[in-house]
């Protein structure tokens, strides 16, 4: 009977290892935008991006790049830039709404109780049950706006069709007269953080149907710092580093060139920050800088293997603006 025992042991470990062969051949072969799909699912297996990517043949830096935890923290980071003050990011709803509510909110026309952030989170049906993110939905008296960071353009067509209506669905109502559910879609609003082909591809589809009357965007690898501060979207300062990051993908410079111009391009946008503080609250100034440092840390951990966080001059700069802030 032990003998029995052990040969179904060793039986079971020589058809795992056959079995695990053939999956890594059949991975081996496969396209990596078809293994990326995999990503989400080995990771919550191995509990770590660096062994599901190793597993799948997926390079560390592509892996970086589509982990599903990575890319939860980064949606994190974008939506705190709107957990400030209505004077931080009104200004930025103004320029994609074309509406004046930060001039009214400053004139006390409208305060603080008729503006109301709504749930974000909508159960995505998916084999793990993950939770499907909206950046910010926003309520300011009787109109609903959604706003949405552009951060994987591939799947832009499905984002503008699908997160309204689920937001809508949160607040459905029903008419006892009609017998049916009513809803009403907030008004999108998209901020593509880069340029890429997939933007042009899910606007021209789009521009096909009714959708595009209520889609506004904003293509902002376009703006600069002057323009930040001229349309007040005092709130998308701390963005301005994503405008290196096609550079990083596309260059051909070493890394230690790529680290250097990098810290210059924190710099440049850290140099803005008193004159920021001049226009914000101190709680909206220690939310920008947080914002930018966790920014920071992303790209040192995606692109710089976390050399980027031992930069004395960049620990020297973000102090130097802290001291700034608080002269003034």
């Amino acid at each position: 009977m032990a003998i029995d025992r052990r040969y179904a042991r060793i039986n079971k470990k020589l058809v795992t290892k056959h079995l695990l062969q053939i999956l890594h051949t059949k991975l081996s072969t496969t396209d990596q935008d078809k293994l990326s799909y995999l990503l989400p699912i080995f990771e919550t297996i191995f509990k770590s991006t660096e062994v599901a990517a190793n597993f799948l043949g997926i390079s560390q830096s592509v892996a970086k790049n589509l982990s599903p935890s990575i890319i939860s923290k980064l949606n994190q980071i974008l939506t705190t830039l709107f957990q400030t003050s209505p004077r931080m990011f009104l200004g930025t709803l103004d320029y994609l709404y074309e509406t004046n509510y930060l001039d009214r909110y400053l004139s006390a026309e409208i305060t603080d109780a008729h503006i109301h952030f709504l749930s974000l989170d909508f159960l995505k049906d998916t084999i793990c049950f993950e939770v499907f993110v909206a950046d910010m939905i926003i309520q300011i008296q009787d109109a609903i706006y959604q706003i949405k960071f552009q951060t994987r353009p591939k799947y832009m067509a499905i984002h503008i069709a699908k997160y309204p209506l689920q937001a809508a669905i949160t607040k459905l109502t029903f008419n006892s007269i009609e017998g049916a559910y009513a809803y009403e879609l907030p008004v999108q609003a998209y901020i593509y953080l880069e340029e890429s082909p997939y933007i042009v591809s899910a606007m021209q589809n789009l521009y096909k149907s009714n959708l595009t009357t209520n889609v506004k965007e904003l293509l902002f690898w376009q703006c600069s710092i002057s323009q930040i501060f001229e349309y007040k979207m005092y709130n998308l300062l701390p963005l301005m580093i994503f405008q290196f990051r096609v550079k990083l993908l596309n260059s051909s410079l070493e890394t230690p060139d790529l680290r250097k111009s990098f810290v210059s391009q924190v710099n440049q946008i850290l140099e803005q920050f008193p004159q920021l503080a001049n226009e914000v609250s101190d709680k909206d100034m220690a939310i920008a800088k947080l914002s930018l440092y966790q920014l920071i840390e992303y790209f040192d951990y995606v692109y710089f293997d976390n050399t980027i966080s031992k930069c004395d001059e960049l620990d020297a700069a973000f102090n130097t603006a802290t001291a700034d802030n608080v002269a003034n």
